[in-house]
């Protein structure tokens, strides 16, 4: 893999008149870059194991080495992208219509070195100190994508009278494939070369349309109306990459851990993937492989062919409008906007049986001030898999619509002012208030195992592209909050200038005001608390489960509001224009909190403390010089 090749960006453009009504435009642009690499040799932290917390006053803290499971900036993975687009259209232009037929291209080529760990391949988890579960890894693996579309196009804009109509149609293929990959030899999976692959194969027609109506005939209020088809985009990323050999292979996978002789180190057989108890020579308690895959090719999942040829994330939007003149430089626009969304991709486990593998059972909430309501309250529809199936995976990814009714969309109205300059002021701002519902209920009945997301990635441990609706992994709770609903939310936002007449200085500001971050309260129930209402222990042998005690969107952290100034002075001088600007970013220097402990405990102070908030006001200087 060539990594020493500079990072650059080209582009050209080309343009010609064939006639007074005829335009002809052609265009290339090329974005390649490099990044990361290893630990340099000798690093001393190459050789220690990292830890990752499950409590304590940061929930997640990661420390002593490196591994992709908490990231280490570039140090996880080093590669070179290449992306490439062009286009091609002609626009032909007459009193009443505006025609434009063209093509549109991309090529994106990725090569990585991904997966770095330290040398044990290992991570330990602890809460508050205590060992209680690890991760074996795979280390460094090499991924090769290659993602292609092609998509040509027609549009109009036609206008007679007071109406003016538009309309377009695109039709696009696009794909994804995969040179000869390697991956492996560490210690615990073998080195292996894995061949071409072929990918996702899609092909689209995509409407979209909107008119504009002038109401009254004067110019003044106009109604107008859109609608339009839209896909993932084809990139590097989504179906285009979790397709790829390497993405399926299960490169992470976890154990239970009781460090019986106290030691903070691994003392179990870790070469057959059952439980391990070594007590009786000195050793650790470990259970079994959160998934047997581990350690083999075997993929951890596969896409089936109704996704990789036909099944691309897709959503609809629709949208009408109101727009009204109110004096000579000011206007006012009313908008209510609908995105419906549709494509979802779901995980299913076909080692295990919907019904028959899996246990239900409920928790209680802590009676708790904090909580809603004062805690108290059953959280149900919670699943664990039987005893027996533990670690058994044998994913295949498939349209979530094959096992129920899913739907999800986002409704709301965006309210705009606009003030063109007078007297040296102009301003623009307005709200913009909506939600979000996406009911995933009917999926989830059928497969208590599920993983969805609407752009899939891959599953399970090995990439965080899906949302959990089921099961999952280890010590994660499934079965929770299959309906959502966020709650109508509104934003606030503006931008405003004014020019002080005769001393060119000109005085800028912009402000925006937006809800604070979703709450959760992921709380750590002892496997004992859980057996309780299970019947048994949780599989797996593992020491808590994880559940969210707060519905997602019932509670929302502090508003994020903000507000940015600029004052340029321009000063002329021998032909010469200078303008200097003093920028204040955060201007106010508020702290709204941005992130949260969302690590929720009935006896820690700690929940919800916060994690990051808005940065400390920020103040820049610069110039510009004209000559």
């Amino acid at each position: 893999m060539a990594t020493r090749r500079p990072s650059a960006s080209r582009q050209g453009t080309y343009t010609n008149t064939l006639s007074s009504r005829t335009l002809f435009e052609f265009g290339y642009s090329a974005y390649n870059s490099r990044w990361g690499g290893p630990q340099g040799p000798g690093n001393p932290t190459q050789d220690l194991i990292q830890v990752r917390e499950q409590g304590g006053a940061i929930p997640g803290l990661c420390y002593r080495s490196i591994s992709t499971l908490c990231g280490a900036g570039f140090a996880t993975s080093t590669g070179w992208i290449s992306a490439n687009t062009w286009h091609a259209n002609i626009s032909y232009v007459t009193g009443a219509h505006n025609i434009k037929f063209g093509y549109n291209g991309l090529y994106d080529y990725d090569n990585q070195d991904s997966n770095y760990a330290n040398a044990q391949a290992m991570v330990y988890q602890f809460n508050n100190g205590t060992p209680n579960q690890f991760w074996e890894l795979s280390g460094q693996f090499k991924s090769q994508w290659r993602t292609r579309y092609d998509a040509f196009f027609a549009q109009d804009s036609w206008t007679s009278g007071r109406l003016t109509l538009q309309g377009a149609v695109r039709y696009e293929h696009a794909w994804s494939y995969y040179p000869e990959e390697s991956i492996g030899g560490t210690r615990f999976i073998p080195f292996s070369v894995i061949p071409e692959a072929k990918g996702a194969n899609f092909n689209d027609i995509l409407p979209r349309g909107g008119l504009a109506y002038d109401l009254f005939g004067n110019g003044k209020t106009s109604v107008k109306a859109n609608f339009g088809k839209y896909v993932q985009p084809a990139q590097n990323a989504g179906i285009y990459t979790g397709a790829a050999p390497t993405s399926g292979i299960v490169t992470a996978a976890t154990r239970s851990w009781t460090d019986s002789n106290k030691n903070f180190r691994v003392d179990c057989n870790l070469t057959a993937p059952g439980a391990s108890n070594q007590t009786a020579s000195g050793g650790d308690v470990c259970g079994a492989l959160s998934n047997n895959n581990f350690g083999t090719l075997t993929p951890g999942f596969t896409y089936s062919p109704q996704i990789l040829n036909g099944l691309r994330p897709w959503d609809y939007q629709f949208g009408v409008a109101l727009q009204q003149q109110v004096t000579p430089r000011i206007s006012a626009e009313i908008q209510w906007n609908k995105r419906w969304f549709y494509g979802y991709y779901v995980s299913r486990n076909q080692s295990l049986d919907p019904t028959a593998d899996w246990n239900t059972y409920s928790v209680t909430a802590p009676v708790d001030s904090r909580l809603p309501g004062g805690g108290g309250y059953a959280i149900t529809g919670l699943h664990d898999v039987v005893p027996g199936k533990f670690g058994q995976a044998n994913f295949q990814i498939q349209g979530a619509g094959n096992y129920g009714d899913d739907y999800s969309y986002w409704s709301g109205f965006d309210f705009t002012v606009a003030a063109r300059a007078s007297h040296g002021l102009s301003f623009q701002g307005g709200t913009s208030t909506g939600q979000t519902v996406q009911d995933l209920c009917s999926v989830s009945n059928q497969l208590p195992d599920a993983l969805l997301a609407p752009q899939a990635i891959a599953i399970g441990v090995s990439t965080p592209g899906f949302t959990a609706i089921g099961a999952g992994q280890a010590g994660m709770a499934p079965g929770q909050y299959c309906h959502l609903q966020s709650g109508y939310l509104t934003q606030f936002r503006g931008l405003s200038s004014y020019q002080v007449p005769k001393v060119d200085v000109e005085i800028s500001a912009t402000y925006q005001s937006k809800p604070g971050a979703v709450l959760a309260g992921n709380y750590n129930i002892p496997a004992a608390t859980i057996a309780q209402t299970l019947g048994r222990a949780p599989s797996g042998g593992v020491a808590n489960v994880t559940v969210n005690v707060i519905t997602p969107g019932s509670l929302n952290g502090d508003r994020v509001n903000e507000l940015d100034l600029r004052f340029s002075k321009i000063v002329r001088f021998r032909g010469t224009r200078t303008k200097i600007s003093l920028d204040m970013y955060n201007a106010l220097n508020a702290n709204p909190v941005l992130s949260y402990n969302q690590t929720y405990s009935p006896t820690s102070t700690t929940w919800l403390t916060p994690t990051s908030v808005l940065a400390a006001r920020v103040m820049k200087i610069g110039a510009s010089f004209d000559f």
